[in-house]
């Protein structure tokens, strides 16, 4: 096979002694003869030129379609026609946003079976940065959890890009909010424990990936499904990372303030924040399902801002006045203004208040278990043992061999029971087990304060 640079032209060779014919006089018939060996080289040059022009040419296309499909398709970079795939329900609009609408879509072969998806397009001339829309779609791809939306597949064309995910009928955590709302308080303490835990596993599996949202709010939090039971809602999906990105565990603090104002920590608004901003995020939001409205309000952003760069906020004796300490403690570690002293999403999920409030929900500091289930007045046996619970604690680190395996050097699991035990001694384990968790997420606290 030639190269450019094997290939030469063949030199015409002069014997010496032989004069060289002049250009004006004709050449000798003999000349003009030319061996097979010397016809096959030509006939293999023209070959080889064509080839590298063909070449050029099918490279040179090649290179003006991609060109042209990331000037058209410069999310992706990949032009694709969703609806060669997809039978999109134009008549079933699911909702409408600033930049696009959400429709009902199905895909035309068996192999996603008969699965009614979402499809999410968004007019890309109504967006500034497309950065954030390909940073959303990264993220999407990569993100594996039950309580994070799925996307399925995506598609982009001259106009918009389509984001296809899972379908989810339940509706968002604001609407149930605002139908729950009274001047007595909102959801019950039971209900809102079992959806900020979901979310809080949810924000935990995005920090250990090193993923921020930055702008978890009730709007962003779907219902998978409608419950039959009000005070046992469906899973719970976190959407919209349009402001979400990366952060490195040792990277430089974040300085872009963004968000939603209403949920904004404190750090954010003074331009130097981390991953700890969603804990703050998702401690606003147990407070609002409490009582129904926010702990810092305003009539403008920059009214919300100054009340969060004040951080007074307060518990109003109507709408809190049945509800626990627990929970009143809890949104207090989640909205500590001192980022060194707030608890982590992982650290969250040991709060007593979460502790107590679900029943079948994985409840320890860095895996799964079950807790036990709630029965009897826990208050009354809060106050019976609270002279002595150091003391057995002290002694349950000792008994680390028998079934509730509990100890301060390892995960916590929640005692089980069989059988038909005294509720007494089942609510008083299960208070053990919820201040034992306490005890670590204490601990976990000073840790960090100390190496500040």
């Amino acid at each position: 096979m030639y190269s450019l640079t094997d290939h030469r032209r063949q030199s015409r060779r002069i014997r010496p002694g032989v004069e060289e014919p002049s250009s004006s006089s004709p050449p000798k018939k003999q000349q003009l003869h030319h061996t097979s060996s010397t016809s096959a080289s030509s006939k293999s040059d023209i070959s080889f030129r064509n080839n590298i022009l063909n070449h050029h040419n099918h490279n040179d296309a090649l290179l003006i379609h991609q060109q042209l499909q990331r000037k058209l398709c410069p999310v992706t970079g990949i032009l694709r026609d969703i609806f060669a795939d997809y039978r999109i329900n134009s008549t079933r609009l699911l909702g409408r946003g600033h930049y696009g609408i959400v429709r009902e879509c199905e895909h035309r072969v068996s192999t996603h079976g008969r699965r009614t998806l979402a499809v999410k397009s968004i007019e890309k001339f109504k967006i500034r940065c497309l950065d954030h829309l390909r940073r959303e779609i990264y993220l999407l791809h990569k993100m594996k959890h039950s309580g994070i939306m799925e996307m399925i597949d995506c598609y982009e064309d001259a106009e918009f890009v389509h984001i296809v995910t899972e379908k989810y009928s339940g509706g968002e955590l604001f609407d149930v909010i605002g139908k729950n709302t009274t001047p007595d308080g909102c959801l019950s303490e039971r209900r809102s424990a079992g959806i900020v835990k979901s979310l809080l596993e949810a924000v935990a599996y995005l920090h250990a990936n090193e993923i921020v949202h930055r702008d978890i709010k009730p709007e962003n939090i779907l219902f998978e499904s409608n419950a039959d039971d009000e005070e046992e809602d469906a899973p719970i999906k976190l959407i919209d990372f349009g402001l979400s990105r990366r952060h490195k565990r040792n990277e430089e603090p974040m300085t872009n303030p963004v968000g939603t104002a209403y949920y904004m920590a404190p750090e954010l608004l003074e331009g130097k924040y981390d991953k700890s901003c969603d804990v703050w995020s998702v401690g606003t939001i147990a407070y609002i399902m409490q009582c129904g409205y926010p702990p810092f309000n305003g009539e403008t952003d920059p009214d919300i801002f100054d009340a969060i760069r004040r951080g007074r906020y307060h518990f109003p004796s109507r709408a809190w006045s049945n509800k626990s300490d627990d929970v009143k403690d809890f949104v207090q570690c989640l909205m500590m203004r001192d980022v060194s002293r707030r608890l982590t999403a992982r650290e969250a999920l040991g709060h007593p208040w979460i502790v107590r409030n679900t029943t079948r929900s994985s409840l320890t500091l860095n895996g799964d278990v079950t807790a036990p289930p709630r029965v009897g007045n826990k208050n009354a046996a809060k106050q019976d043992h609270q002279q002595d619970i150091f003391a057995r604690i002290q002694m349950l680190k000792v008994r680390n061999t028998t079934r509730s395996s509990l100890t301060l050097n390892d995960d916590v699991p929640a005692p089980t029971y069989g059988g038909n035990k005294n509720a007494a001694k089942q609510v008083h384990q299960q208070d053990i087990f919820a201040r034992i968790q306490m005890l670590k997420v204490t601990i976990n606290r000073f840790k960090r304060m100390a190496q500040h």
